[in-house]
Order: structure tokens, then sequence, then C-alpha cells
């Protein structure tokens, strides 16, 4: 058994010095060399015929918040709790301040709106404040207060819900611990 052994590690050691002697090595690296020169990628498309567009990123940016509030707008005089922040709409200089709260809320002049993916939403406006609520599960609803600027754009506002919904609907299954992200894709 051992002469078995000790005649397999001396076949191996000697297939390995023949194998990495200079020249071997020289042949081996000199036609990997070769072979690289000759192997070229070429484009579909010539770099001067093509110029990607680039499409401006527009994001939701935290300046402040991530604290716990008591009174929620559009509900008149109240001491209703709410974690609250405020964010900046990046390339523009109004913001958007949003409260996330766990307490019944009771929609007097409020308007029900289309449903946005799946979730129930209201919209109220008046002199002072354009606001929307939307009811994320049984626990959390979500409340969003539009800067001047985007008042009576649906679209805008819509499009707004949208980023908060998919960013916060998942962090309001938690009923502790909870955080706004910082940043959020628009």
């Amino acid at each position: 058994m051992r002469f078995l052994l000790l005649c397999n590690l001396l076949g191996t050691a000697f297939l390995f010095l023949v194998s990495c002697s200079p020249e071997n090595m020289v042949e081996r690296f000199a036609f990997q060399e070769e072979q690289a020169e000759t192997s070229n990628i070429t484009s579909l498309i010539e770099a001067g015929d093509y110029e990607p567009e680039l499409q401006p990123v527009s994001q939701l940016v935290l300046e402040s918040g991530n604290h716990w509030t008591s009174g929620i707008p559009g509900f008149r005089e109240n001491a209703l709790s709410a974690f609250t922040g405020e964010y900046r709409i990046s390339g523009e200089n109004e913001t958007v301040r949003v409260w996330l709260t766990r307490e019944f809320l009771y929609y007097e002049g409020w308007t029900e709106q289309d449903n946005i993916n799946a979730y129930v939403n209201y919209r109220r406006s008046d002199d002072t404040s354009d606001l929307a609520s939307v009811q994320l599960d049984e626990n959390w609803t979500l409340v969003i207060n539009f800067p001047p600027a985007l008042a009576g754009k649906r679209e805008e506002e819509d499009r707004l819900i949208r980023s908060f919904i998919g960013r916060i609907s998942g962090m309001s299954r938690q009923s502790q611990n909870i955080s706004l992200p910082a940043i959020i894709p628009y």
C-alpha cells in the first residue's frame, strides 16, 4: 500500500516538473498573449452614433422628522399622535409633510378617491392645505400634505402617493421601532 502511494506521489511530482519547465512556461504564456491580441470585441453601434439620454434622478429626501408628534392637519383641532417627517423633492424648494398614525381617523369633509394601488385614499383641499390620506393596512394610515406647487396636479400627487406607499407600506407592518426612509425614489 505504501509502495503504491509512493509511486503515485513520485509520478505526480514528475509530471509537475516536466510540465513546468521554463520552455513549456514560455510557450503557455506566449500563446495566451497572442490569443488575447487576436480576439477583439466590437460593438454593434459605433460610439459616435449613440449617446444615451440621461434621465434626471428625482427623489424625496427626508429633511426633518422621524419623531412622534401630536396633531394631524385636516382633522379639526386634535391631539392625534403620529410619526412625522418632512421631505424635499430634489430640484424643488418646497417640502412635503407626512404623518404616519395608528389612530382612528374620522374623515369629515374628506372625499373618497379612486383606489391607488388597491389602497383606500381620501383627499381634502382648502385655502391652507392640500391633503391626502391613505389607509396602508388595518393599523397604519399615511397622511400627506402636498406643497402648493402641486395643488391641482392630480397626476403628480398620485405619483407622490405611490412613491410613499411603495416605501412605507412594508415598514408599516411593524408596531415599534419604525423610521421613515431617508430617501424615496420619485
